[in-house]
């Protein structure tokens, strides 16, 4: 046998699958991304047509609000910790009871 310590397969499935995730993670946000810039060209349409408010700037900003606020939602609750789940969906404590 060589040098290696007998986990270099492991590490290497490893290494792919968290490549795997990251492109995954990428895909995720591209697809809020245009769904934000989509539902603020509707917002920022029928607020033009009722208001009268000029449509690229309130397309930037629905948009803006559409994918940040959501985010800052789901950071929040990851902050105060009730995100976590065990794999039935039951909420649990940090400390694991």
């Amino acid at each position: 046998m060589g040098e290696g310590d007998g986990f270099e397969g492991t590490r290497h499935e490893m290494d792919r699958a968290i490549r795997r995730l990251n492109a995954l993670e990428l895909v995720m946000f591209g697809a809020a991304l245009v769904v934000a810039l989509l539902g603020g060209a509707v917002v920022a349409f029928f607020l033009n047509r009722s208001a009268e408010l000029p449509f690229r700037l309130t397309w930037g900003v629905a948009s803006v609000l559409l994918l940040v606020l959501p985010g800052l939602a789901v950071f929040a609750r990851e902050r105060r910790g009730e995100g976590t789940s065990d794999r039935s969906g039951t909420q649990r404590k940090r400390d694991g009871t």
